[in-house]
């Protein structure tokens, strides 16, 4: 005869199945239908679940009692789930101090679970999670005050808070010790002047926020310190009584993507953040001075010596100036290029210096321009000065060209 199997298969909802040599189907059961205890479903191999719901119908893993319910958390031993369901009664935690070490408290699927402490309620624990759900404290004492690296664990809209006026934090670290919070999309405090966690003079609240975690004004308070390591998505409220806070960025520009909406203003176009950062920080600038002197001629002509390449958006601020000697010359005409003198690449504007009378003397000129670089290789800028009749030079540092990329 064939062994027989019993087994629970199911996130959602349970089944039985008997099995002959493994040819029997398994038949849905409803789950209205079968009741399990805690114990039952340990037993089955399942993760023990304890539904707190006050005003509803005691049985199974189903309490609507507080001190019957953690009888029996307190025996299975291991992680353990406990629901809370407030749709019939508001969930209290009555006085007394509670071991709830490795448990994590639920909120029920359809409804805001509130998790509300009376006064002299006290939990302890090494590890504690609140996975979407809301604890408050009504007590004027802390409801946790665990040992050194005791961890709470607040998730997924999660919120622990106090009531506003003579209620205590809900969690406060003592002297000596550092209370340890790691919160992923959790709410510590409620805002206004209501504190959701303390630390004592001596004490530390050391706190890792991942990714949109939100510390409420004046959520922190205490005269010890509070050390917060938090993802840039999470929010940190300037206002907090705490003594000593310092809060560390854990976030890796790095480890960031980023996609320019413009791929043409970046040479090369970043794939990460850092490297969009390095390229708005880095400076490129062309900047000299003419370090030979040029003859005198009726035309002269000062190529920079050194170039410019695109790193960035291409956008290139140029300045030329320019201070040369002239004889016999009824005008000068001060003209800028880029790379070569010819037309395609002269830049405008120009400047022009007329006379009536043939002249000797000194003219100083200064042309700006925004320029466009074509491509990614290197330009160099050009200053032309045309005579018109007679000749001009140009002395050593007279001509100054300053180009810097945007």
């Amino acid at each position: 005869m064939g062994r027989k199997l019993l087994s629970v298969l199911t996130p959602d909802s349970l089944s039985l199945s008997l099995s002959d040599g493994g040819n029997v189907p398994s038949q849905p059961i409803d789950e209205s239908t079968l009741v399990l205890s805690p114990g039952d479903l340990v037993a089955l191999g399942a993760r023990p679940v304890f539904v707190f719901r006050p005003g509803g119908v005691a049985g199974g893993n189903v309490y609507t009692d507080w001190l019957t319910m953690m009888a029996d958390v307190v025996v299975q031993q291991g992680p353990k789930w406990i629901e809370i369901d407030g749709r019939f009664a508001a969930a209290h935690v009555p006085a007394g101090t509670w071991n709830v070490d490795q448990c994590t408290f639920v909120g029920q699927q359809t409804f805001v679970s509130n998790l509300i402490f009376d006064e002299g309620a006290k939990f302890t624990y090494v590890l504690l999670t609140v996975d979407a759900c809301n604890f408050t404290n009504n007590s004027t004492t802390s409801v946790a005050s665990p040992a050194s690296l005791g961890t709470l664990r607040v998730l997924n809209g999660a919120k622990v808070s106090r009531t506003a006026g003579a209620f205590a934090p809900w969690l406060r670290a003592t002297a000596g010790v550092t209370a340890v919070v790691v919160s992923i999309a959790g709410v510590i405090g409620s805002g206004g002047t209501a504190d959701a966690m303390t630390a004592d003079a001596g004490g530390t609240l050391f706190m890792d926020l991942g990714v949109i975690t939100l510390i409420a004004q004046n959520a922190l308070s205490g005269l010890g310190t509070a050390t917060i390591l938090s993802d840039a998505s999470s929010v940190v409220n300037g206002t907090q009584t705490v003594s000593v806070l310092t809060n560390t960025l854990q976030d890796n520009a790095s480890r960031v993507l980023y996609g320019p909406a413009v791929a043409g203003n970046w040479q090369p176009a970043p794939t990460l953040t850092n490297a969009a950062l390095d390229q708005l920080a880095a400076p490129n600038v062309l900047a000299e001075v003419n370090a030979a002197p040029i003859g005198a001629a009726g035309t002269i002509t000062y190529t920079s010596v050194a170039t410019l390449a695109k790193k960035k958006s291409g956008k290139v601020r140029l300045s030329i100036s320019i201070s040369v000697t002239s004889s016999g010359i009824a005008g000068l005409d001060f003209r800028m290029y880029r790379d070569t003198v010819s037309g395609p690449n002269q830049l405008p504007p120009h400047g022009f210096e007329s006379n009536t009378v043939a002249l000797s003397a000194r003219f100083t000129c200064t042309l700006d321009w925004v320029d466009t670089l074509p491509d990614a290789a290197a330009h160099a800028y050009v200053m032309q000065v045309i005579a018109d009749a007679g000749t001009v030079a140009l002395a050593n540092g007279d001509c100054a060209v300053v180009a810097n990329e945007l």
